[in-house]
């Protein structure tokens, strides 16, 4: 008996020193992230040839992110592109202001920053089978 009470209050206290130290990992104050990579999600009913073209079109978009830094300062403002905004974190979402109005959404995983927009968010709404963009940077 004595041996699974001591079994059990191991695992509880690293269960314990687990999510506090994820929760550490995922603050973004002072950090820099720069692109990674991006993922697309497709309509059920997209065919090959249509993907092929639609990551030809995003390709060609990613231009702009792949030249984006995100440089979070201790002073809750964050350099991004060209820009300076202020910046608020609640858990893992990371939301860009300028003067009180959201511009960005962000999420943060681990050691990586994501932002996912729609297609009509991204102007595809042309590009037949595109739900929408992952844009995901990593930490620098």
């Amino acid at each position: 008996m004595k041996k699974a009470i001591i079994g059990v209050t191991t695992a509880l206290l690293t269960l314990i020193m687990c999510m506090a130290l994820a929760g550490c990992a995922t603050k973004v104050k002072g950090k820099t992230y720069v692109y990674d990579s991006y993922e697309i999600s497709y309509t059920d009913d997209v065919t090959d040839e249509q993907k092929t073209a639609c990551e030809k079109v995003i390709e060609a978009a990613m231009v702009v992110a792949k030249n984006i830094k995100y440089e979070f300062k201790d002073d809750g403002t964050v350099t991004a592109g060209i820009g300076t905004y202020k910046y608020e974190q609640d858990g893992k979402d990371v939301i860009l202001k300028l003067k009180d109005a959201e511009v960005k959404r962000l999420t943060v995983s681990g050691k990586k920053l994501k932002t996912t927009q729609s297609a009509e968010d991204m102007h595809l709404t042309d590009v037949a089978g595109v739900k929408s963009v992952t844009v995901i940077y990593k930490q620098a």
